[in-house]
């Protein structure tokens, strides 16, 4: 859809950066490497304690490519290839979900293998391929369920419905994870698309939701893009193509050398006439970033939240030998107006600034209710009980919402009742509605917290508000 939009994704090409050609042999790069390779042979032989060379190697990488800038950086074959499974929108493994509730392994929900053979939320993991998990890493139990499509892991696991333990052979396969949320506001007539990165899949899952909004002849849609880091530049202007007429700039790129490059959108968008707001904050970045600017810059659709977090460079990826990745920066991306939205430090060249700033700006609270209510989350009894609660409501088709007697057993547990007594009663009713989410989230999936959510999101309710106002 977009002419030039591959131009600096920088996925990996297997180029070593060694096979630089006569400078790199004769000039102050070879110097440089003999004098380091020199400094390390000192280390590694002389040092009064033994010392592991590759891990000092790559904690050195990470110090040069600091002073840089602060977004060029060295990633460890593990590293990279978690973050290319998140951006590719897919991983490989038996499609489990869970969470460690008081020392067990707790399934909050399961799809494709993992649901074909019979696993259930709530179910306990005991082990896997016979060994025991108490005590484990998240990281080791990760290692074990995922593997190569195709192959097989067992997995024993307690039902607190049947009150037996079972053995379960699972097939492991390609379990795709969606980068879009989508609900419907203001009783079915306005769209809502939460983009939570840009990955490779990313603009056909926009693609499909903006044609399914026209199918219905919604009002409007509400992008949110708070929390949402960036990804892959290509997947942030095509999808800020869809909603843009041919001609129109989505971004400028600036290189080490040549003229900026101008990168524009095509016809056939998908929503280049409907009513459109954007959510952002002070997490929304980079190729996140690319994507509000264009929208914005043209007056397409304004945006709503806090400055924004202000990343105006562009990384490439080069694979070294054993795998790892170098992430540097090759160029400086510019929004259609020729804003510089870097913030200050390292790299910076715009107007000292950074970021975005929003049409209609919001506080934090407003954003995400009290401040210290993700302390709250983080307490040990948070999910402990609301995990128990969902355990126990599980099949009840009554609405799900935390009673007065299950708030107080919360707050004694997690040692709150003295904090209480300086509290607001709003205040009180944030813990409550932040309970019954994740209790919602457990007894009935993501989609019923997502929507639950929504009905106390202030930024939402001030895009509704604005996408009323703009009606004819």
């Amino acid at each position: 859809m977009v002419a030039g939009a591959c131009l600096l994704v920088g996925l990996g090409t297997g180029i070593w950066l060694g096979s630089r050609g006569m400078s790199w042999e004769t000039g102050p790069e070879a110097r440089a490497a003999r004098k380091f390779q020199e400094f390390l042979g000192i280390v590694a032989d002389e040092y009064v304690h033994p010392v592991a060379v590759d891990s000092l190697v790559e904690v050195t990488f990470n110090d040069v490519l600091g002073r840089l800038d602060p977004h060029s950086v060295y990633l460890p074959q593990s590293d990279a290839l978690r973050l290319d499974e998140e951006l590719a929108g897919a991983y490989e493994g038996i499609g489990m979900e869970y969470r460690w509730i008081r020392d067990t392994v707790a399934v909050v929900s399961v799809r494709g293998p993992a649901r074909k053979k019979g696993l259930r939320p709530s179910d306990r993991l005991i082990a896997v391929d016979g060994v025991p998990v108490v005590g484990w890493s998240s990281d080791s139990l990760v290692g074990v369920l995922k593997g190569p499509a195709g192959s097989s892991v067992q997995v024993s696991v307690w039902s607190p419905r049947a009150k037996t333990v079972r053995k379960v052979t699972v097939q492991r396969a390609s379990i795709a994870v969606p980068s879009v949320r989508a609900a419907r506001l203001d009783s079915g007539r306005v769209g809502y698309l939460r983009i939570e990165r840009f990955g490779e899949h990313t603009p056909e899952e926009v693609r499909s939701f903006l044609r399914q909004a026209k199918r219905e002849r919604l009002s409007g849609v509400v992008v949110d893009l708070r929390g949402n880091g960036g990804g892959f530049l290509a997947s942030g202007v095509a999808a800020a193509d869809e909603f843009l007429s041919a001609g129109k700039t989505v971004v400028w790129t600036v290189g080490r050398t040549g003229p900026p490059e101008r990168t524009v959108a095509t016809a056939g968008g998908s929503f280049e006439k409907g009513a459109v707001v954007v959510l952002v904050d002070g997490e929304t970045a980079s190729a996140a970033e690319i994507f509000a600017a264009a929208l914005q810059d043209h007056r397409r659709a304004p945006l709503i939240g806090k400055n924004t977090f202000g990343k105006g460079l562009v990384q490439d990826e080069r694979v070294l030998r054993d795998g790892s990745r170098l992430r540097l920066t090759t160029a400086v991306y510019l929004t259609p107006k020729k804003k510089n939205i870097q913030r200050l430090g390292k790299g910076a060249a715009g107007d000292g600034t950074g970021g975005l700033r929003p049409n209609v700006e919001l506080s934090l609270d407003t954003l995400y209710g009290p401040h210290w209510l993700g302390s709250v989350r983080q307490l040990e009894a948070f999910d402990q009980l609301t995990f128990a609660w969902a355990e126990s409501d599980r099949g009840r088709t009554h609405e799900v919402w935390v009673t007065d007697e299950r708030l107080w057993q919360f707050l004694a547990e997690a040692g709150l009742e003295e904090a209480v007594a300086s509290m607001t009663e709003q205040d009180v009713e944030w813990i409550r509605f932040a309970l019954t989410l994740e209790q919602i989230r457990f007894q009935r999936g993501a989609q019923a917290y997502l929507e639950l959510q929504l009905t106390r999101d202030y930024a939402v309710d001030a895009a509704l508000a604005l996408l009323k106002s703009s009606r004819p």
